[in-house]
């Protein structure tokens, strides 16, 4: 059995409120990529953490830390979530700084099956949207609205 770890889009998970069921989906029924043919021992997964959001310059270094968690919990796998993969700029440079930092670990993208563009879409706008902030929603009850 090989144990993995999932890197998440903390956009995705924080700010629309993913709970990560494709990916969980996708490791409990063996599916892609955690099917008998890339893993034909299986999977457990050993952590599941979101990265540290557009961090802008320190990211790789916050990515980095978040990955240490996962190895130390004895992941000998990273996969990106398919969130990260549709979806990160910085996907590139993560991929380049764990492999240099973590010779040992496979990196691997994906954790489920592409959802459809009309959900990418949706998703996407979704992210977009306004939100309010605690100080504008305290001013808003404080006004009466």
């Amino acid at each position: 059995m090989t144990d993995i770890g999932i890197l998440t889009c903390s956009n995705t998970t924080q700010d629309v409120g993913c709970s990560v069921f494709g990916c969980l989906r996708a490791v409990s029924e063996a599916q892609a990529p955690f099917s008998a043919v890339e893993y034909p021992d299986g999977v457990r997964v050993v952590g599941v953490i979101s990265c540290a959001g557009c961090a802008g310059k320190r990211s790789h270094e916050k990515i980095l830390r978040r990955v240490g968690a996962l190895a130390a919990s004895g992941a000998r796998a990273i996969h990106f979530a398919t969130c990260m993969v549709d979806g990160c700029p910085f996907l590139a440079r993560y991929e380049s700084v764990i492999r240099e930092a973590y010779p040992e670990l496979a990196v691997v993208r994906g954790s489920h099956a592409r959802p459809p563009e009309a959900f990418l879409e949706r998703l996407d706008a979704a992210m977009a949207a306004p939100r309010q902030s605690v100080p504008e929603i305290a001013a808003a009850l404080r006004a009466g609205a």
